[in-house]
């Protein structure tokens, strides 16, 4: 690393007035170790991958994604199969990706753990659904994906909503609702380990690539991993909600109570179907909201070169 772009979201997270010193903090670490180092602001939601692409042609060897996940997400469209590295400062609401990766949540701490970092080859996934047009939109991911009553979660959090009051907006929607979503079902089909192709009937479905969310939802799924080379599928096969209630309380718990009616499964890829084309199921990534069934997901052999603390022994070699 020895050119650093500090790419940040100045409305990521909930301390917006902050953000700036935040960033300054994270900067002047780096620079203190020798690196040439350069800040900006996104433009706009959705700029933060052209910018991404311009610091690489500009010469940028790193790019440091300065917010949550829709910023690292955004960064990480412009950088699959580039020889630039993505690194992770946690100025956002949740940090999904940060909190598996062991990165601290102070910027000035964040920087200090990317110059000890390796930079990891890791696979990154695809997402495929339509937006509100028909057109098809879509988009790489590390960490989630959901299909049903987690991404309606996020179509139901406003912004602003998340930035004034946190990860406490996420609990209390997700109780609103809980007791008043309809929990619609799909057609869910998908590939299992050892080639076996799987077709249930499903309300929810999430492809998971990290073990630690961080907060309540530590452990949600066990057997993912951003070393692995598929994802891990946690199904809910029915429309009762009691279920999706012993399932966030055996996650919460960190129990290995068994859930009827959800499954765990390892996948290369899947798809997702509507029953009931009048029904509007929602789609997202990283934990941003991308359009509606259709939804097809799949490991790809594409990759990002991703700042990895050097306590994750889990990872290959550096690249």
């Amino acid at each position: 690393m020895k050119r650093a772009f500090l790419l940040y979201n100045p409305a990521s997270g909930p301390k917006r007035q902050m953000r700036l010193a935040q960033v300054e903090a994270a900067r002047r670490v780096l620079a203190t170790a020798g690196l040439e180092t350069a800040t900006e602001p996104t433009w706009r939601p959705g700029s933060a991958s052209e910018q991404a692409r311009d610091a690489i042609a500009a010469g940028f060897d790193t790019i440091l994604a300065c917010g949550g996940d829709g910023t690292v997400n955004e960064a990480l469209q412009a950088m699959v199969d580039s020889p630039a590295v993505l690194g992770v400062i946690p100025l956002g609401t949740g940090n999904v990706l940060a909190n598996d990766l062991a990165i601290p949540r102070e910027p000035a701490d964040a920087a200090r753990t990317a110059l000890n970092s390796l930079p990891r080859k890791v696979l990154v996934a695809r997402i495929r659904s339509a937006r509100h047009d028909g057109s098809a939109n879509e988009r790489y991911f590390l960490s989630t994906a959901g299909i049903g009553a987690d991404a309606e979660l996020v179509y139901r959090l406003a912004l602003d909503f998340k930035a004034r009051r946190g990860m406490a907006s996420y609990y209390a929607e997700a109780w609103r609702q809980w007791a008043t979503y309809s929990y619609p079902s799909f057609n869910l089909e998908f590939r299992a380990e050892g080639g076996a192709t799987k077709q249930v009937i499903a309300s929810q479905v999430l492809a998971v690539r990290i073990t630690q969310f961080g907060g309540l939802l530590r452990g949600l799924a066990p057997g993912a991993g951003l070393h692995r080379p598929d994802l891990q599928l946690v199904i809910f096969l029915t429309r009762s909600r009691w279920p999706y209630l012993h399932f966030m309380t055996r996650t919460v718990l960190q129990r290995r109570w068994r859930t009827p009616h959800v499954e765990l499964a390892n996948a290369s890829e899947l798809s997702c179907l509507p029953l009931d084309s009048s029904q509007r199921i929602y789609a997202e990534a990283d934990g941003e909201l991308l359009g509606t069934l259709p939804v097809s997901i799949a490991m790809s052999k594409q990759f990002v070169r991703l700042l990895v603390p050097p306590s994750r022994r889990d990872f290959a070699d550096d690249v």
